[in-house]
């Protein structure tokens, strides 16, 4: 029992360092970040979505656009709907939320790729270095403003800092009694996300609800 208890006591030790590489790595993503943003001032993209939602045994297509970039300040983040449609019917963004079975968007709510834009610097963001991964350098973000994510668990390139991959933790009740709610982003080299995979499946109220979407840039 001593011995055991010795191992933990030298485990928990061990983790509670963290990497003395971690705030070099990301003071370097910070910058990389800032300087992303200004070479990226003023230039927006059409962000298409393709999937299809399940409700019971009942299967809809949906396709989505929306204007994804940065606006000229080089700071604020520009994300707006542009239409949606739910089986070639055309829908507002919250009949289209209605129509698939998603919950209301609070108001003010900012979307999951608005947060994935800026996760180093943008505002109500706390950002942890957990170490070296496969392929790069692991951070977590916790978000702490009214948002469509929690949190992210981003990989950067360790070198030059520039943001490779995030796995999104999305927020809310309806999440909470999900069986799977996955979402991977894949940034491009210039720091604009380039396919978002989205995965939802859950049992609500004895009905088996589901989505499965990608999100891409209009190029």
């Amino acid at each position: 029992m001593r011995s055991l208890a010795a191992a933990l006591v030298l485990f928990a030790a061990t983790a509670a360092q963290a990497d003395p590489r971690g705030e070099a790595v990301l003071a370097r993503a910070r910058a990389t970040e800032h300087a992303q943003l200004a070479a990226l001032a003023g230039k927006v993209l059409s962000m298409q979505t393709h999937g299809t939602v399940r409700n019971g045994k009942q299967t809809h297509s949906l396709e989505a656009m929306r204007t994804l970039g940065v606006a000229s300040d080089g700071n604020t983040i520009i994300n707006d709907y542009l239409w949606g449609k739910l089986d070639g019917v055309s829908l507002d963004e919250n009949g289209l939320r209605k129509a698939s079975g998603a919950p209301k968007k609070p108001a003010g709510q900012a979307e999951s790729l608005t947060i994935a834009m800026t996760p180093f610097t943008g505002p109500g963001v706390e950002v942890r270095p957990v170490g070296p991964t496969a392929g790069g350098y692991l951070f977590r973000v916790d978000v702490h403003r009214n948002a469509a994510v929690s949190r992210l668990d981003l990989v950067v390139d360790e070198a030059t800092g520039k943001k490779l991959s995030a796995d999104l933790h999305p927020s809310g009740t309806m999440v909470k009694l999900a069986d799977r709610a996955d979402m991977r982003l894949a940034y491009a080299a210039d720091g604009m996300p380039a396919e978002l995979r989205s995965d939802f499946a859950a049992r609500i109220l004895w009905i088996d609800r589901g989505a499965d979407m990608v999100t891409t840039p209009v190029r």
